[in-house]
């Protein structure tokens, strides 16, 4: 579990903060810089204020604005940074849903560290040594 040398930004959209908390202690280890909002307008906002987001963690089911609207508008302006999409809805329809959407993978809640650390390697394109 190495540091990664570069600081990559980490926008974690997710509306309980309990989960933030929990996303934020699986991530320390690997030296990110986490970004933290409760809604999908918020993290529009977010997303268009701050320079060089590296990745975006969605929840899909958030107040205000879902994930799904907030990923549609996002990808209406920038089409490479990488969003996973984040959820306990884990139906085959919704994961085809994201794909229609733009997200460029799927992490099922509760989320396992190891799968989280694996997808946001890949879509930061790190190599990836997780033990």
């Amino acid at each position: 579990m190495g540091k990664i040398a570069k600081k990559k930004k980490i926008l974690i959209a997710e509306d309980l903060e309990i989960n933030q908390i929990l996303l934020e202690e699986m991530l320390a280890p690997y030296n990110f810089e986490i970004i933290k909002c409760k809604n999908g307008r918020k993290c529009i906002e977010k997303f268009f204020e701050t320079d060089n987001i590296d990745l975006i963690l969605m929840d899909l089911d958030m107040p205000i604005m879902n994930g799904y609207e907030a990923t549609k508008i996002i990808r209406s302006i920038n089409k490479n940074v990488p969003i996973i999409a984040q959820t306990a809805y884990t139906q085959k329809e919704n994961k085809e849903r994201t794909e229609n959407v733009g997200f460029n993978d799927f992490l099922p809640k509760p989320i396992r560290i190891h799968d989280l650390i694996r997808l946001i390697f890949k879509n930061l394109k790190l190599e990836y040594n997780y033990i």
